[in-house]
């Protein structure tokens, strides 16, 4: 990636500033500034901000998703046990049965009643 030209030339400024004997970093530090270091543009800030946007995503996922949140759990869990499962060699034991997610209507149907149940 090529340097853009007013990059430079800020840099040669710097440079030629400090051959004077001017603190240059201090300088830049009373309007707030500092010099950009150059290991912060490497490989690991990417990842670090996939990764973020990764869990960002998810948790927004989950928080969005259509179900509530004891009912996704649920399916999670499940899951998960369904893996841990199969993972762990459990191949003289019935492959567990799979549970289609419920439709919108029978979720709002069920919680119709349980909600007359306590009250």
């Amino acid at each position: 990636m090529k340097t853009p030209s007013f990059l430079r030339d800020a840099s040669n400024l710097l440079d030629r500033l400090e051959a004077r004997g001017v603190d240059v970093d201090a300088m830049l530090s009373r309007v707030g500034l500092a010099r950009a270091s150059s290991h912060g543009y490497g490989l690991l800030p990417m990842v670090g901000s996939f990764a973020i946007g990764m869990a960002v995503g998810a948790g927004l996922g989950v928080l969005f998703a259509p179900t509530k949140g004891e009912e996704t759990r649920r399916v999670i869990r499940e899951k998960a046990e369904d893996l841990l499962a199969r993972t762990m060699g459990s191949h003289d034991e019935e492959a567990p049965e799979e549970r289609p997610m419920p439709t919108t209507q029978e979720r709002e149907r069920s919680n119709s009643t349980g909600s007359r149940a306590h009250a």
